[in-house]
């Protein structure tokens, strides 16, 4: 059996071989085809198979709200801070409930050559919701929390090693981001990855751009 496969191999590979056309496009088809299976078995695997990295995670849920656009203009409103405080105030059916907004990109300077850093912006509740808890420091105070309160942030383990050495005396220091000083006030555990930031603002919700959904869990 194995001769007759080997024969059979050696049949289609002179085949191939004088057919050059025929086989780069064949070639081609076989890589899109197999790069594409493995593109839609990494956002599955990441998606549905592959569970979040926080606690009880099957009970978390995202809450989104679509609105009609305003006159002349085309697609849904943004989810803003008073349609997130509508559902705060309104909750009847979640455990916690926190707010978040997606990710956006800003440099990192001031304390060695710029650095374009993944920045996602939460309130203190998004975090309880999370159950996650910072590895050095603490998360923002109550006085820290309210709207144009002192600006403070939290690296994420990665940014802290690489940037920082993993230096434990981080805290408390002051850094640029985005032309804006801002206070390190935590580091996060290894392997957080909510939103894939790399740095997560402390910033209470209504003092934030509008942000399009929210996280809760039940």
């Amino acid at each position: 059996m194995i001769g007759s496969v080997l024969h059979e191999a050696r049949i289609a590979f002179r085949g191939l071989w004088k057919s050059p056309g025929f086989t780069t496009v064949t070639v081609l088809t076989l890589a899109v085809a197999i790069g594409a299976i493995t593109a839609i078995f990494s956002v599955l695997d990441t998606v549905v198979l592959k569970p979040l990295p926080y606690p009880d995670a099957d009970r978390i849920v995202s809450v989104s709200a679509a609105t009609l656009p305003r006159g002349g203009s085309d697609g849904e409103a943004p989810f803003s801070d008073r349609g997130y405080w509508h559902f705060l105030n309104n909750n009847r059916a979640f455990e916690s409930f926190g707010g978040y907004q997606g990710i956006q990109q800003w440099p990192l300077t001031g304390d060695g050559p710029p650095l374009p850093v993944d920045v996602g912006i939460m309130t203190v509740s998004a975090f309880e919701v999370l159950r996650m808890q910072p590895e050095r420091g603490r998360f923002p105070s109550v006085q820290e929390s309210v709207p144009d309160g002192p600006k403070v942030v939290l690296l994420s383990n990665e940014l802290w090693r690489s940037r920082y050495g993993g230096d434990p005396d981080v805290l408390g220091r002051t850094i640029e981001l985005n032309g804006t000083t801002w206070q390190v006030i935590g580091v996060m555990p290894q392997g957080y990855d909510f939103l894939h930031p790399a740095l997560t603002s402390g910033s209470p919700i209504n003092s934030i751009p509008p942000a399009r959904t929210s996280v809760a869990t039940i």
